[in-house]
């Protein structure tokens, strides 16, 4: 059986957004897709679960039910903070 999970991509670009479907395309009945994203996405329908929201929050989550903890020594500064930077 195979899994493939996609976290905060639209899935609209090719040839990468085929990736998360080949194992259905190669005929592997047991394949699932699981789609973490903000907004819908072609492949939602395919999936297995679709979760409508923020990646980081949903992997805090993910991991805090698997008891392992998030390293705050993460050198990505949270996502609120990376929206208000400038843009070159």
């Amino acid at each position: 059986s195979m899994l493939s999970i996609t976290l905060g991509t639209s899935l609209q670009i090719k040839p990468a957004c085929e990736m998360p479907t080949y194992g259905r395309r190669k005929n592997n009945k047991n394949a699932k897709l699981v789609v973490v994203n903000l907004q819908k996405t072609p492949y939602d329908s395919e999936a297995c679960l679709v979760i409508h929201a923020r990646v980081d929050n949903v992997m805090k989550g993910l991991l805090g039910e698997l008891g392992m903890k998030v390293d705050p020594s993460d050198p990505l500064p949270p996502l609120e903070k990376q929206e208000k930077r400038e843009t070159l």
